[in-house]
C-alpha cells in the first residue's frame, strides 16, 4: 500500500479512459514511496483521494493495515473499527473519519448500556411479583 500526500493537478481524457495527474512534491516522497510506485507501475489497484488531510493517528492505522475487509490477524476493536471505516467510505460522508468513529462507538455504547438497563427493570420487577 502506498500512502501519500499529492495534489491533484489534472485530468486527461482518452478513447479508452481517463488518466489523473498528480504532483508529490520531492520532500514529500520517500525513497521508499518512489521505489514502491516504480514496482507497481502498470499495476491496477484502488485510489482514494480525499482533499481532507488525514490525521496522523489514521494514516498510522492505515499503514499498519488495521482498516480493511481482511479480517486476519486482526482484534474485535481493529474489526469494527474497519468495518465502521468501509461503511464512512461508502456513504462518502463529509464528516472527517474519527468524528464519524466516535459518533458511532457512542451510539453502540449507548444501545449496550440501555439493554443493560432494561435487563436490570426486568429483573427488579420479576423479584416484586
Amino acid at each position: 500500500m502506498i500512502i501519500l500526500q499529492a495534489k491533484l493537478k489534472g485530468l486527461k481524457e482518452f478513447i479508452t479512459g481517463k488518466r489523473l495527474v498528480f504532483f508529490i512534491p520531492n520532500d514529500k516522497i520517500s525513497e521508499n514511496d518512489d521505489l514502491a510506485i516504480r514496482q507497481e507501475l502498470g499495476e491496477e489497484g484502488w485510489l482514494t483521494f480525499s482533499p481532507d488531510k488525514l490525521k496522523a493517528e489514521i494514516e498510522v492505522v492505515m499503514r499498519n493495515r488495521k482498516i480493511g475487509a481482511s479480517e486476519e490477524g486482526k482484534s474485535k476493536s481493529e474489526i469494527l473499527r474497519g468495518t465502521l471505516f468501509q461503511y464512512w467510505n461508502k456513504n462518502y460522508s463529509k464528516k472527517p473519519f474519527e468524528e464519524f468513529y466516535q459518533e458511532r462507538m457512542n451510539d453502540i455504547i449507548t444501545s449496550i448500556k440501555q439493554e443493560t438497563e432494561k435487563i436490570d427493570i426486568e429483573r427488579i420487577d420479576e423479584t416484586l411479583i
